[in-house]
């Protein structure tokens, strides 16, 4: 419930959550829900809980995303697939470790 408002906060513009407890049912909310936020860090995250977090929440004015991901061996292509919905990125850094295809 908690998450849910700090992420909904119209006047929010910056938020930095290090979030080494994974629940994904902190991020099942009854409904879509919008979000103001322009600059988002999330240190120590599971790959699932970013794409529950774009599942549960739209991002409109997101220009600046940065993450440290606790899963190994991720697919690079797969992750830059799910974030193309985020239309207002202006930078994006992924720490972690990953691979991709050769396309």
């Amino acid at each position: 419930r908690h998450l849910k408002e700090i992420i909904s906060c119209k006047t929010l513009k910056s938020l930095h959550l290090h979030y080494s407890f994974v629940s994904l049912t902190d991020l099942d909310f009854n409904e879509k829900i919008e979000s103001s936020i322009e600059e988002l860090k999330l240190k120590r995250v599971n790959w699932d809980f970013i794409c529950h977090l774009l599942k549960n929440v739209h991002f409109a004015n997101l220009k600046i995303l940065s993450f440290t991901l606790r899963d190994n061996s991720l697919c690079l292509n797969d992750m830059l697939d799910k974030l193309k919905i985020l239309s207002q990125l202006t930078s994006l850094t992924i720490s972690g470790s990953f691979y991709f295809l050769s396309n």
